[in-house]
């Protein structure tokens, strides 16, 4: 995987504005890092934020609950012409675990997966490069129980497949412990159970040649307990199966999205599978999303909340955020920004409102804290989506899949820390692009858009064109 470089910027940070400027539980707020992108997100114990991606190397900041940056660093790995983060999450220790991939110096070992373990400072504690001859990448990592770290992400150490599924157990120093490699299919994501196990996703092929969509269950050790596939493909069209998030929810079951991809279309285009599952794996409710033309429909991410909701981000005519209820109905959808910006990973804050990371495509990696209902103060951005959700029908079907345990090389690198300045300035990012505002007015309105149900959205607004 080859990744560009980008030049890293000051942070340009907007304070919403009230009735006064104390700091309320509910503030909200946007920030953007010009030249960069946002790949995670992760809230933070002390009711702030860490966020990581690529700029000029790998990005990684640190914000308190207003948004304001506490510190904001980027990283280049000695050896490597370039390296990236695609996750960020924070550690027991109150530091924090990245994880992304580096491209080797005359691509003598291709993109080697990366591991950096940071204090609560954003100073490098240890680093170290997992792979073999070829490319190597992991998307994400999550700490575990026992002080160390599950990551996954794809690699291509094996036969003739380009990409090959992987999950990695390292210790508290990032030794390996034990890996899974599965031949031939893709591993998205992994994410921690109750019982210290991992709930996987991603996709795996079908006799047909068509790909499933895939969820697996991993006991601590790294065994498979057992595994679910959709088949896609019985939506009458060949699929392709691109990035797919997974959960455990409350009750001990499952929130799964992926991206659906018709290849018979031309131009082609997606919808977002979203889909319930119970403590084995069965469908309690599924549902496609997405406006079925020629646009694509990209989930990046999918939690649940508190009261059991669901919170999928993603992107679609613009970066989206919506909220299904414990059955499926649909409580809100709004779009932000315009179609070639992203949200790639949103959480749930403590406040009830949501905390999400994605890409301006004018400016560089975004950063937003919304209420509850997806609004920001004095920030008259999102609007309602035309995009439809609707029940479907998905075949379950059987996959062969095997383990294969690889052997990756391990190596310690050596981290050089570049600390960013980060002046002040207001932002406030609409579909008509960024306007920066230091103490002027909001863009024109022209009309109130209600949404149906004033419990949920008892206004929006619409701008003039």
């Amino acid at each position: 995987m080859i990744m560009a470089v980008v030049m890293v910027l000051p942070i340009i940070f907007q304070p919403a504005r009230g009735e006064n400027d104390d700091h309320k539980p509910n503030r909200t707020w946007a920030i953007t890092q010009i030249g960069a992108r946002a790949e995670s997100i992760d809230r933070t114990r002390d009711g702030g934020y860490v966020a990581a991606g690529v700029g000029f190397g790998g990005w990684a900041v640190k914000t308190n609950a207003e948004g304001e940056p506490e510190w904001d660093n980027y990283y280049t790995v000695q050896g490597y012409t370039f390296a990236g983060f695609s996750n960020v999450r924070q550690t027991s220790d109150g530091g924090y675990i990245l994880a992304g991939g580096g491209v080797s110096f005359h691509l003598s070992t291709g993109t080697d997966s990366l591991l950096i373990k940071l204090d609560q400072r954003g100073n490098v504690e240890w680093s170290k490069a997992y792979g073999g001859p070829k490319d190597d990448y992991f998307t994400m990592a999550e700490q575990t129980a026992d002080g160390g770290y599950v990551a996954v992400g794809n690699n291509e150490m094996i036969g003739p497949h380009i990409s090959n599924g992987w999950v990695v157990k390292v210790g508290p120093t990032g030794n390996i412990v034990w890996e899974d490699t599965f031949p031939g299919d893709d591993v998205n994501s992994l994410a921690l159970t109750n019982d210290g196990g991992f709930v996987g996703s991603g996709a795996v092929g079908l006799s047909d040649n068509n790909p499933g969509v895939w969820l697996f269950k991993l006991d601590s050790t790294g065994n498979l307990v057992w595994q679910t596939v959709f088949d896609v493909a019985d939506q009458k069209y060949p699929a392709l199966i691109l990035r797919t998030s997974s959960q455990q929810t409350i009750d001990g079951g499952y929130v799964l999205a992926a991206e659906v991809v018709n290849r018979t279309s031309r131009p082609w285009f997606s919808r977002a599978l979203i889909m319930r599952l119970d403590t084995r794996g069965s469908v309690l409710w599924q549902k496609l999303y997405g406006d079925g033309t020629d646009q694509f429909t990209s989930p990046n991410s999918i939690v649940e909340t508190s009261n059991g909701e669901v919170v999928v981000s993603g992107r679609s005519t613009g970066p989206f955020l919506m909220v299904l209820g414990a059955i499926g109905n649909l409580r809100w959808q709004k779009i932000y920004g315009g179609t070639n910006d992203f949200f790639l990973e949103a959480h749930q804050t403590r406040d009830q409102g949501f905390a999400v990371v994605g890409d301006l495509s004018s400016t560089g990696a975004w950063i937003v804290k919304t209420d509850s209902k997806g609004r920001i103060e004095d920030c008259p951005i999102g609007v309602f989506s035309s995009s439809t959700l609707a029940d479907v029908f998905i075949n379950v079907t059987n996959a062969t899949t095997t383990i294969i345990h690889t052997g990756a090389n391990v190596t310690e690198t050596v981290v050089a820390v570049a600390k960013l300045s980060s002046p002040v300035q207001t932002i406030c990012p609409t579909l008509n692009g960024l306007i920066e505002d230091n103490h002027h007015r909001p863009p024109s309105i022209s009309r109130f858009q209600r949404g149906g149900d004033d419990e949920l959205l008892p206004h929006e607004y619409a701008f003039q064109t």
